[in-house]
């Protein structure tokens, strides 16, 4: 009787191997940011001490267990979309915060900024996104095969692999121009970031991370267009 087991051998070793180098690049990932973000966490956190002890001796009426709780609240206001001292002229539930919220939703990049607060609220997410998902995806996989299509058809002209790689060159600089390098542009010119940040943000709203601490509507006194 054969052995069978030389393929399942063959997959559990590759498993491993892949685990191994999984696991390394979380692990050198994670000293590289330690690196790169301590020093200026501590700098910050040196900085808010300094700052905490000073508010507590020009106002000494408030001792610091009311100077926390107000941080504190603070804090969860800002969570919720509340931005002190509230003048933003970009509403978290308006239209246009809303509509924000349901593409950050459906897209799963799942800012973070602002989430539902009530029941119903919450309940309709669940139920929107269950919907939502699928669809932007299938909305995405369409849009891939007419791009696909149209280079296939574009490369079909002249039957040569030069004219292919051409136009898939073509394809990769016009999706790159188009949602990597020219809308930070426009969103340096509206909330005020720099470049790099601006690049920052669409790269992770691109790639659905959506780390949350670039969003737009956040920055108080700010006109945004309605």
């Amino acid at each position: 009787m054969a052995l069978t087991g030389g393929p399942c051998i063959q997959q559990s070793i590759t498993l491993i191997i892949f685990l191994f180098l999984y696991f390394l690049y979380l692990f050198l990932g994670a000293i590289i940011f330690q690196h790169l973000e301590s020093e200026r966490e501590f700098y910050l956190r040196s900085q808010y001490e300094i700052y905490r002890s000073q508010f507590l001796t020009n106002y000494s009426c408030m001792d610091e267990k009311s100077l926390e709780l107000y941080v504190q609240k603070l804090f969860i206001d800002y969570k919720n979309g509340i931005i002190p001292p509230g003048k933003t002229t970009m509403w978290t539930w308006d239209f246009l915060g809303s509509f924000f919220f349901c593409l950050a939703t459906v897209t799963t990049i799942g800012y973070g900024n602002f989430t539902p607060n009530t029941v119903g609220g919450r309940f309709f997410c669940v139920i929107y996104s269950f919907i939502g998902i699928p669809l932007n995806m299938a909305v995405i996989n369409c849009i891939g095969q007419n791009i696909l299509l149209l280079v296939q058809r574009i490369a079909e002209i002249g039957y040569q692999r030069a004219i292919r790689m051409l136009t898939n060159v073509c394809a990769l600089a016009l999706g790159v121009l188009f949602f990597l390098l020219l809308p930070p542009l426009l969103f340096r010119e509206i909330e005020g970031w720099t470049y790099d940040e601006s690049f920052y943000f669409s790269y992770g709203t691109i790639s659905t991370i959506g780390y949350g601490d670039f969003v737009i509507g956040r920055i108080p006194d700010n006109l945004y267009p309605l």
